[in-house]
């Protein structure tokens, strides 16, 4: 288990009170156009031995991940957490438990977004561009879910918050991995 960079949050905590947000205080907090409203906003490993997005201590749709990786300031905070399982039943089942859990905390739900398919002259021209391996990984990654969406912060649509959750298996060794990512921009 790893959470990256969690002690970076404590830069987040910037003067003021971060309010609870009903039953959806991180996705509350993230949507606030006010960044204050972030103070209290970290990473906690639960009883289960997984990681939970948290707000002063409660969490809302980010729970029970394998990792999570956290950046700052909070102005540009990311946040991305990852599961990995070994059947596909069980992790399209985690992918609908995450996706329905933010979609209950969001305005508008989640989009979903056509699997890319890349043709062997788009690998080889990837293959020139960014070498081999990048071409082999576009090569041996099935994308079988792919939801995000973008949530404006402010009036003006300066700042926003960007979610998408993807499910993929890698063709070469049959792992499957969900990722969930937060980012405020």
């Amino acid at each position: 288990m790893r959470v990256t960079s969690a002690f970076v949050l404590a830069a987040l905590a910037l003067p003021g009170v971060a309010e609870a947000a009903g039953p959806c205080p991180v996705i509350g907090a993230m949507l606030a156009e006010n960044a204050k409203r972030l103070k209290g906003l970290g990473a906690t490993v639960n009883g289960a031995g997984t990681i939970d997005v948290t707000l002063n201590g409660a969490a809302d749709a980010v729970r029970g991940a394998e990792n999570c990786d956290l950046y700052g300031p909070a102005e540009e905070l990311q946040i991305n957490c990852d599961w990995d399982f070994d059947d596909e039943a069980e992790a399209r089942r985690a992918l609908e438990t995450v996706k329905g859990r933010l979609e209950a905390c969001l305005p508008a739900p989640l989009e979903r977004k056509e699997s890319p398919v890349y043709s062997e002259q788009q690998l080889t021209e990837a293959a020139q561009r960014n070498g081999a391996s990048f071409a082999d990984y576009l090569r041996n990654r099935e994308v079988l879910a792919d939801y995000d969406a973008s949530y404006p912060l402010d009036r003006e649509e300066d700042q926003s918050l960007d979610i998408s959750v993807t499910l993929v298996r890698d063709r070469k060794t049959g792992s499957l991995r969900m990722d969930v990512d937060l980012e405020r921009d």
